[in-house]
């Protein structure tokens, strides 16, 4: 499910190696790491309160992309629902995979692109 997004993201630094180990635990030290990467991405600065996470959970891991999303500014960040990146059910205290991680911030980056987009067609008259 999240070979695209692993792809993506391994071509702007996620991975220090071929070994992505998708559906391996995600570790804060990764977790870092990728929130810098993607706030890079998306213009943002370190200086996200993003950075200042919870757990590593299914339910933590939800409430720090939604509130990435808000920060971002998304307009609907309810377009990102915990369904479109996870791989199972899960319960709320199920531990974040990699791949999750790498499918939510995939997910949200395009999100955002596509509003800017939006934007800048609205914006320039087109």
């Amino acid at each position: 499910k999240a070979y695209h997004a692993a792809q993506f993201w391994g071509t702007r630094g996620f991975f220090p190696t071929y070994m992505a180990a998708l559906r391996q635990p995600l570790q804060e030290e990764d977790l870092g790491c990728w929130l810098e990467i993607f706030l890079a991405e998306t213009g943002r600065t370190a200086g996200s309160r993003v950075l200042e996470w919870g757990d590593l959970t299914y339910a933590g891991f939800g409430r720090m992309i939604r509130s990435l999303a808000e920060e971002t500014g998304i307009a609907d960040s309810t377009k990102m629902t915990s369904p479109d990146w996870k791989y199972g059910p899960g319960n709320p205290d199920t531990p974040v995979l990699r791949g999750e991680a790498c499918m939510a911030l995939f997910q949200l980056y395009f999100h955002l692109m596509e509003e800017r987009n939006v934007n800048v067609h609205h914006n320039s008259g087109s």
